[in-house]
């Protein structure tokens, strides 16, 4: 699930892909077109890499089909303008952060 195929989803698609999993990327308009493509693509995992709407709950809490978020920044680095604040602050080290979705954004269990 992701708002645009950027290269952000691109990569997480072409990694996917090498690895050979077969993936559906699915661009999310609203959380009823969320859960009508779970639904229909019945998916043993769900990744999402670039993804500013709120997953939801009936998607985030099947503990039988993980949904991850795959975020633009390091632990703890937060919102959606994190790439923005690495480069104004010239930072040192950053990265991308994969993260189980929850009811808040960007604050699930660190996965890598």
């Amino acid at each position: 699930l992701c708002d645009a195929f950027n290269s952000m989803a691109q990569r997480l698609y072409l990694e996917c892909i090498e690895a050979g999993h077969e993936v559906v990327v699915h661009l999310a308009k609203n959380s009823d077109d969320m859960i009508d493509q779970v639904k229909r693509t019945q998916p043993h995992l769900i990744l999402c890499p670039f993804l500013t709407k709120r997953v939801p709950e009936k998607i985030w809490s099947n503990a039988a089909v993980p949904c991850l978020i795959v975020h633009p920044g390091i632990e703890g680095d937060r919102g959606m303008s994190s790439i923005d604040w690495a480069l104004k602050e010239h930072a040192e080290e950053w990265g991308v952060t994969i993260l189980q979705a929850e009811d808040e954004m960007d604050a699930g269990d660190i996965w890598a």
